[in-house]
Parts: structure tokens; C-alpha cells; sequence
């Protein structure tokens, strides 16, 4: 990796409930943006977000497990980062993770911190938070990866891939008034990963879009969105697949509004502007002290 970065976001067909579907789509995804040096996936990709009750059911969360794991493996034919999105069983409790893998391996599990329960969202009655979690790392054989070795989780991880830091938040930890983002930049982070499911209202595109952009300018860092598409739109809520690459408060690129199907979008963002900005602005350095 070198000072420019190439971001691809991807946002496969989902048949909700279908983990093998689903995982076959994700890797034909990482196959397609081989290119890319980070592909990220929507929030719960692997199982579908909106699977309601049937993350109460064992057999939809080993089907989970057994995906991050077929994965994970497939990670090995590319240099790609691979974020994608899944419910994983830590320390008991089931957790709305963005699950980071290259080479073969999961390196991080970064955790959902805020768990909507509001208007059309009722997480809760599902996820624990990442402020309930009990311990700061998983063994690779609870995932049912090859090798045995410590798999980091947390909301606070920032991954180093070969100089280049990258953090990951999920869907509404953004929509806080103190994102985990924040602090992950102010932590080192330069690229923000948001594994999302965001359903589509009046006015909401627009909104989001903004939001991500003015994220970016805050944190002077290359913020990667991307969110559930069309597929799953099967109950009370429509979902658009919208996906943003934004680059210190300039939006790079975005998709088109609807899209039937699966796709993805690419962009390469300036690594070398983003530390250059960082040095030069005093008051992102003093805020960094602070925290």
C-alpha cells in the first residue's frame, strides 16, 4: 500500500436467512474488487440485517460462523482488507460486528456500540453493545478458523495494514452525538469503515450523505459507507444500497440512487493529502492530546 488507496464498497445480492447464498455473493465481490485494497460490505451481510427473530436460532449463527470462516479463507487469493458484516457469540452475549480478514485470516472483530431501539429499530431485543462486552479478545477455533491464534474485539481497534491505520464503526454508532469514529481518528485511524443498514425515508439520502461527508471533514479522514441493498427490503423497511466514499469532507463518489441487484464502486482516495492536512491543522492535534 502507498500513499493513494484504492476503496471499493460492495454491496452483494442478500437472500435474508441464506448464509451459504450469502457468503458465495461476498466472495464473488472480493473476486470482482481484487483491485481494491479495502472492499467493505453492509452491515449483517452475511446472515441479511433484517432477519428479525432468526438471530434467536442456532443453526442462522453457525451458518455465520461458517461463512466468516469460508471468508476468511477466500481472503487468501488476494491483498485485499475485507470488512463484511455478521452476528458473532462473544463471551455469550451476540454482537453486530464488522469483521476485518486478509490473508486468510480474521484480524479484528470491531463491535456495534449503539444499538438503535427507536421508531422503525429495536436492535435491542438482539445485539448486546460493545460497552457489555467482557473481554478484549476471541480464540480463532470459536470462529472455526484455521489456526489457532487471539482475534481482537472491541469498538476501539485500530488495525495497522502495512502502515496504513484503519478503524470500523457500524450504521448508527455514526449517528451519535460522540461517534466511536471520533475517537478512532483521534486514536490514529486515517480510514473509517461503516458496515451499514440504513433504510430509505424522505429526505434520508441527502441527510446521510451530509453526514458522512461533514464526519469526514471533522476527523480530517477517508470515511468508507456502505449499506444494505434492495434485497433486503422484504418487511417494513426499504432498503437502497447506499454507498459513499468521502475523502476530508469531499464526497468521491456515491451510487447512483436505485439500483436493482447487486454492485459496487470504487475510488481511490489520497492517503498523503489526509496526514498532510492532519500535521498542518493544530487544533485536530490538540484534540488528539486530549483523548
Amino acid at each position: 500500500m502507498f500513499d493513494f488507496i484504492r476503496i471499493a464498497c460492495a454491496v452483494p445480492e442478500v437472500e435474508v436467512g441464506n448464509t451459504e447464498f450469502n457468503t458465495q455473493e461476498i466472495i464473488k465481490y472480493i473476486d470482482i474488487n481484487k483491485d481494491a485494497d479495502i472492499v467493505v460490505f453492509p452491515e449483517l451481510c452475511v446472515t441479511g440485517y433484517t432477519c428479525a427473530d432468526l438471530f434467536f436460532q442456532r443453526t442462522l449463527i453457525d451458518g455465520a460462523k461458517a461463512g466468516i470462516a469460508e471468508i476468511a479463507k477466500a481472503t487468501e487469493e488476494t491483498n485485499s482488507v475485507v470488512a463484511v458484516g455478521a452476528p458473532v457469540i462473544i463471551g455469550g452475549q451476540l454482537y453486530n460486528c464488522a469483521v476485518l480478514m486478509s490473508k486468510g485470516k480474521v484480524d479484528g472483530i470491531s463491535v456495534k456500540t449503539f444499538i438503535p431501539t427507536y421508531n422503525e429499530y429495536y436492535e435491542k431485543r438482539w445485539f448486546s453493545s460493545a460497552a457489555d462486552l467482557k473481554c478484549s479478545s476471541i480464540c480463532s477455533d470459536e470462529l472455526g478458523l484455521d489456526g489457532e491464534y487471539e482475534i481482537p474485539v472491541g469498538n476501539n481497534l485500530v488495525f495497522d495494514y502495512s502502515g496504513v491505520k484503519i478503524g470500523a464503526e457500524i450504521c448508527e454508532d455514526l449517528w451519535a452525538p460522540l461517534p466511536p469514529s471520533t475517537l478512532l481518528t483521534l486514536a490514529g485511524a486515517e480510514i473509517i469503515l461503516n458496515l451499514s443498514a440504513s433504510n430509505e425515508t424522505i429526505m434520508k439520502r441527502k441527510y446521510r450523505t451530509e453526514l458522512v461527508a461533514q464526519q469526514s471533514a471533522r476527523s480530517l479522514c477517508a470515511y468508507v459507507y456502505a449499506s444494505a441493498g434492495m434485497n433486503e427490503s422484504t418487511t417494513d423497511l426499504i432498503f437502497s444500497g447506499h454507498s459513499l466514499i468521502c475523502e476530508n469532507g469531499a464526497v468521491l463518489l456515491q451510487n447512483d440512487s436505485l439500483i436493482d441487484g447487486g454492485y459496487s464502486i470504487k475510488h481511490d482516495i489520497d492517503l498523503g493529502k489526509i496526514r498532510a492536512d492532519r500535521a498542518e491543522n493544530k487544533t485536530f492535534c490538540d484534540s488528539a492530546s486530549l483523548y
